[in-house]
């Protein structure tokens, strides 16, 4: 879900990581895992905080894209919800 305030936009992401799919809601549990469930370990929730807005923003800079502006396309895309 994306919003536009004051100028900036504002997105929320959700990531299942320590969670065992019996602990999903039943609707969810078919089509629904976690890294948990995936890697058989738990993870670090500080650790992939740090890798998640470092990945995040190395991917939507336009340095992060060979400079090509494929970044700021993806922006003005959400911004206009065309994605």
């Amino acid at each position: 879900i994306a919003t536009e305030r004051a100028g900036r936009l504002v997105f929320g992401i959700g990531i299942d990581a320590n969670i065992r799919r019996e602990a999903l809601p039943l609707e969810l549990r078919p089509i629904a895992t976690s890294i948990l469930e995936e890697t058989g370990r738990e993870t670090d929730l500080a650790r992939l905080e740090e890798e998640l807005v470092r990945e995040l923003e190395r991917r939507l800079s336009p340095e992060g894209d060979g400079g090509r502006g494929q970044a700021d396309e993806a922006w003005r895309c959400l911004v206009k919800s065309c994605l």
